[in-house]
């Protein structure tokens, strides 16, 4: 094997053997072409290797980053230093050493290679990626929640730690939230950390691939945005409580509030799509909140007030652009988000009808004012003399709505880039003790 550095000068190296993980990652990558490289993980589920999640995690950064990869191949001189080495090998080296745990291990003549181009990688990689410039997806981690009603947190923890997982630990006494968010950011493909805000959620690498890992397939693990989890959290119902979920389809947040009160509840949840509330009803019985859940296939807006007089709490998350979702391009225009709006606005003020509802929690996954402060506001109005408006996660947040609006300081906004979650709003309407007159 012949070796030049990018001082031109040759050597010839003993041959020492490639990890294996890397050797059979690059076989996988060199099959995949343009029309195939998104739809790697059955390929890597057949791999022959221990470690599927190591090679899962490779080809997703190597086919996210790969105009960087190519680009930083040929103008670092690899290209021409490497002649008889196999080029998808030594790019799959330049994604673990740039994209992944940011370190080569081996004396193997392939990875000497590459780390002797370590510096320049760098160098050009700032380039073409200044700081502060990086897409959403190198800062939108990946989240899971770990279903109580199938096991516990430190039980899914130690699961893990055998995968080959390692924790992150922090004492959240003394660790800022920006301290935290440093901590996520600089999460390594094999690691991962307890959230800061929301029990029993896991922060991973942006690059974990959950769909196809057992504890996803048997409903141990949930994956399930922050900002997501965020909205039951606000709700917060006292067992026993009877609930509804107006727009509840796929169900993580109907089974995030059933498992929150561990089954000591009564769920009604509504959802007007067919195909939806078939997927609602596989989620409720996959997660094992079944019992205490009633799925419904209705426009909630016709759901009869008097028939769930009963009813003391509604999470109401309707159809949206979906502005606040990472990775989703959503170029909505103005008559559409006025078409959203007006439906936003109904649903809002049938859920403010039941006679017994003591609490309201609106939410979308939107970043637009039209969607959020606006309607809240102008609903707001409407029923002020026996609602008020309570403040979302208080002294857990500070990020709050649009200044532009009287009761901003009440809204919660999740944001992609600062927060490293979908962008959220939620905005939480409790009944008032003693109605006031106001007009």
């Amino acid at each position: 094997f012949k070796m030049t550095d990018e001082n031109g000068s040759s050597k010839f190296h003993h041959s020492i053997k490639v990890p294996r993980l890397y050797k059979i990652t690059s076989k996988l990558f060199e099959k995949l072409d343009e029309t195939k490289y998104k739809n790697f993980t059955s390929s890597a589920l057949g791999a022959k290797h221990p470690n599927k999640k190591a090679i899962i995690a490779l080809l997703n950064s190597a086919c996210s980053h790969r105009s960087e990869i190519d680009h930083l191949f040929v103008q670092s001189g690899l290209e021409a230093a490497a002649t008889k080495a196999n080029p998808y090998l030594i790019k799959i080296l330049m994604v673990e050493l740039l994209y992944g745990k940011k370190r080569l291990v081996s004396t193997s003549t392939p990875v000497r290679t590459v780390l002797q181009f370590e510096n320049k990688l760098n160098q050009l990689l700032s380039q073409i990626q200044p700081s502060g410039e990086e897409s959403l997806e190198v800062f939108a981690p990946k989240y899971v929640r770990v279903n109580t009603l199938h096991s516990d947190l430190q039980h899914v923890v130690e699961k893990l730690r055998k995968q080959d997982w390692k924790i992150v630990n922090y004492d959240k006494n003394s660790c800022t939230w920006n301290g935290f968010l440093s901590l996520v950011h600089n999460l390594s493909q094999d690691e991962f950390l307890h959230d800061y805000h929301v029990d029993n959620l896991l922060v991973f690498h942006p690059t974990t691939e959950w769909h196809y890992h057992k504890l996803q397939l048997d409903g141990t693990l949930i994956v399930q945005n922050k900002s997501s989890c965020l909205v039951s959290k606000a709700l917060n119902p006292e067992p026993k409580s009877v609930i509804i979920d107006a727009c509840a389809a796929p169900g993580m947040k109907t089974s995030h509030l059933a498992s929150m009160l561990k089954l000591d509840c009564v769920i009604h949840a509504f959802d007007k799509d067919k195909d939806r509330c078939k997927t609602l009803e596989e989620m409720v019985r996959k997660f094992g909140v079944d019992s205490c859940i009633t799925v419904t296939n209705q426009d909630f807006t016709l759901v009869p007030h008097d028939r769930y007089s009963d009813v003391e709490y509604i999470l109401l998350d309707p159809s949206c652009s979906g502005s606040g979702i990472v990775k989703r391009d959503t170029n909505t225009d103005q008559s559409r988000l006025l078409r959203l709006q007006t439906m936003q606005k109904a649903l809002l003020r049938h859920a403010l009808g039941f006679p017994s509802v003591r609490k309201v929690v609106y939410s979308t996954c939107s970043l637009t004012v039209e969607e959020n402060e606006e309607v809240v506001e102008e609903v707001y109005k409407e029923v002020k003399n026996l609602f008020k408006f309570e403040a979302v996660l208080k002294n857990e947040w500070e990020t709050r709505g649009d200044e532009r609006y009287p009761h901003s300081y009440k809204f919660l906004r999740t944001d992609p880039n600062a927060h490293f979650c979908n962008g959220f709003f939620i905005a939480s309407f409790v009944r008032r003790k003693i109605p006031t007159n106001e007009s």
